[in-house]
């Protein structure tokens, strides 16, 4: 189950639900780029970049 459908089933239950829902969404760019993926875990990887 994906983390979006999972927050919006389990939102009553959830503590902190509106925390929890800013971490996934900030995090969702990282899903979709090879590159900011790349950078997020090893940020030396910016300057190989630069």
């Amino acid at each position: 189950m994906r983390a979006k459908e999972y927050l919006e089933i389990n939102k009553k239950r959830i503590y902190h639900y509106d925390q929890v829902k800013k971490s996934v969404y900030d995090l969702y760019p990282l899903r979709s780029s090879k590159i900011q993926t790349e950078v997020y875990f090893n940020p030396t990887f910016r300057l190989i970049l630069s």
